[in-house]
């Protein structure tokens, strides 16, 4: 059997070595660049420099790490606040998947505490990194109040890498409605101008699609998506996509009884997890490979892959994983009627069941208080709408109101007009005639005056000829 897993692992790692650096090779050093060339403790230095850890933490978690650190160290008092936490947050991110819990137990004490300063920019890097750190542990109630501010921040900086990002990590809150505000927000952002950049987010897409569709029994959709993701991984060289494309093949490769070609997958899955430097992810194939040999009845080599995935993760704080191998186990000690093994391992399991059963009522009641709040939410917008809308139809009516109210003073107005238009054509008709009788009286006035003074003229001229005469007369006696 040893000979086996040494034929395997030379297989996986010639696998890992078949995996595309095309697009790494020119997102990481662009995202580099631009953040060499930012002014040192400027925001842009940080935000690019969260960048470079977001790229790394799906191609190469060690170098995620190493580029979250010297972010972290370079924090100075004069820094934008809140970028050491948020820059411990993704070194911790990191570190928990390459290394465990335990170990990314140092940088969680680093994170500290997000001052009240901060801007919602470094909040958002904040909140995701820490929502995500706290899933890898299994620790889902404390995820959600991270994931959902997360959400909140990345909504009021409007970036749609942000956002689109927020939405993944938030999707377990309410799956099927996440993945609906998903889809629209992905469809949106690529009507933009930069539909190259966001369609490297069109994978996850595709890979909660794929989750619905198993749930439903739509194995072909599945299978179909499932190509896509590969196609994508491939081609965008993300390790993190590619490796889950692979183990969810085996996945549906196993339901449809196709062992040998779901160890394959899971192989090929195992390597790309490596090459990413994923440990849980890792083991979690270990454990995957392991039920593969169980269902052929190979239980020694099943139990070498349980050894295998034990050793990866042992005293690193892989709870959950550690539940999935102990459960493998279980199953192997029945399949091989081990009832001692499988009494020990039944009474461990229902230790553990304890603790896990704590934790899910704990989600239980954030998911119970987030959906209450999400109610809550939705009355609020609909009393709010509903608000609005009698205020429009009150500023409606005011204005209709205010229209007749003026048009009834314009009516006025222009009726009183009229009038007054009709008077004053009125008095000047008045004046005219009046002026016109002036007129006449005057030009018959003046025409009598004509005529006296001829009249007088008359009389004088015969007054003058009757003098005349009479000196006449007397001159004559």
């Amino acid at each position: 059997m040893g000979m086996t897993l040494a034929k395997s692992w030379r297989a996986l790692c010639a696998l890992a070595l078949l995996a595309p650096l095309a697009a790494q090779q020119i997102v990481l050093p662009s995202l580099r660049e631009r953040h060499a060339s930012a002014a040192v403790d400027s925001m842009d230095w940080f935000v690019s420099g969260f960048e470079v850890v977001e790229a790394g933490l799906q191609w190469d978690l060690a170098a995620a790490l190493k580029d979250a650190q010297e972010v972290w160290s370079s924090v100075r008092p004069s820094s934008p606040p809140g970028t050491g936490s948020a820059a411990a947050a993704l070194a911790a991110l990191a570190c928990v998947r390459l290394e465990g819990p335990v170990a990314a137990k140092a940088w969680s004490e680093r994170v500290g505490v997000m001052p009240e300063t901060a801007s919602p920019l470094v909040r958002a890097y904040y909140h995701l990194a820490m929502a995500r750190l706290l899933c890898v542990q299994g620790l889902h109630a404390q995820e959600l109040r991270d994931s959902i501010p997360g959400q909140a921040c990345a909504d009021q900086v409007g970036s749609y890498g942000l956002r689109l990002r927020a939405a993944i990590t938030t999707m377990k809150a309410t799956p099927q409605r996440s993945l609906v505000a998903f889809r629209r927000l992905l469809d949106e952002a690529l009507a933009g101008p930069d539909a190259a950049e966001i369609e490297l987010f069109r994978p996850w897409l595709w890979i909660e699609e794929v989750q619905l569709a198993f749930g439903d029994g739509r194995l072909d959709d599945a299978r179909r998506l499932l190509g896509l993701i590969e196609t994508a991984g491939r081609r965008d060289g993300n390790r993190l996509t590619l490796a889950i494309a692979l183990s969810m093949r085996a996945s549906l490769a196993r339901r449809v009884g196709d062992i040998g070609d779901a160890r394959e997958l899971m192989e090929a899955a195992l390597a790309t997890y490596t090459a990413l430097g994923d440990l849980k992810d890792m083991a979690g194939c270990d454990d995957a490979m392991a039920r593969l040999a169980s269902d052929r009845d190979e239980y020694d080599l099943a139990r070498e892959f349980l050894d295998r995935g034990d050793g990866r993760i042992r005293d690193r704080g892989f709870t959950l994983v550690q539940d999935e191998l102990l459960k493998t186990r279980f199953r192997l000690a029945v399949r091989e009627h081990d009832g001692d093994a499988a009494a020990a391992l039944q009474d461990e399991l229902d230790r553990r069941a304890g603790q896990v059963a704590a934790d899910d009522k704990k989600l239980a009641e954030v998911r119970a208080s987030l959906a209450k709040a999400e109610e809550d939410r939705a009355a609020a917008e609909r009393q709010l709408q509903a608000e609005h809308a009698e205020a429009d139809r009150h500023r409606a009516d005011t204005r209709i109101v205010g229209l007749l109210a003026t048009g009834c003073v314009l009516a006025a107005f222009a009726w009183s007009s009229w009038r007054a238009r009709r008077r004053l054509q009125a008095a000047n008709r008045a004046l005219a005639t009046q002026v016109r009788e002036v007129r006449r009286a005057k030009r018959e006035q003046a025409a009598l005056e004509a005529r006296m003074r001829q009249l007088e003229r008359a009389e004088s001229l015969g007054t003058l000829a009757a003098g005349i005469a009479h000196e006449i007369g007397r001159a004559h006696v």
